[in-house]
C-alpha cells in the first residue's frame, strides 16, 4: 500500500521515528489504528450514554440540586475519579 502525506505529515513522522519510540514506520500505523479505533469506540459509547441520558430527560428521571448539593455530588464524583485513576496506576499492565 501506498500512502501519500502533506509535508507537515511526513515531519510528524520523521519526528516520531527519531525519537526511537517506534521500531517502523508499520509499528506507528498500527499504533495509530489501534488509537483510531479505541477513539471511535470511546465515540460510540460516549453516544450510547447520551442516548441513554435523553431518555432518562424524557421520562422525567432525573434529579435536580441546589448549590450544596452539587458541591456534595462534585466530592463524590472526584472521589470516584481519584479511586479509578488509583486502580489504573496500580495496573501492572
Amino acid at each position: 500500500m501506498k500512502i501519500s502525506l502533506a509535508i507537515e505529515e511526513e515531519e510528524i513522522v520523521d519526528r516520531l521515528m527519531a525519537s526511537g519510540r517506534f521500531e517502523s514506520k508499520n509499528a506507528m500505523l498500527k499504533a495509530a489504528l489501534t488509537l483510531l479505533e479505541e477513539g471511535e469506540s470511546h465515540d460510540d459509547d460516549l453516544r450510547g450514554e447520551i442516548e441513554k441520558g435523553l431518555e432518562n430527560l424524557e421520562r422525567g428521571e432525573f434529579k435536580t440540586y441546589d448549590e450544596a448539593g452539587l458541591t456534595v455530588l462534585a466530592g463524590e464524583i472526584k472521589a470516584r475519579g481519584r479511586k479509578s485513576r488509583e486502580r489504573s496506576d496500580n495496573d501492572p499492565r
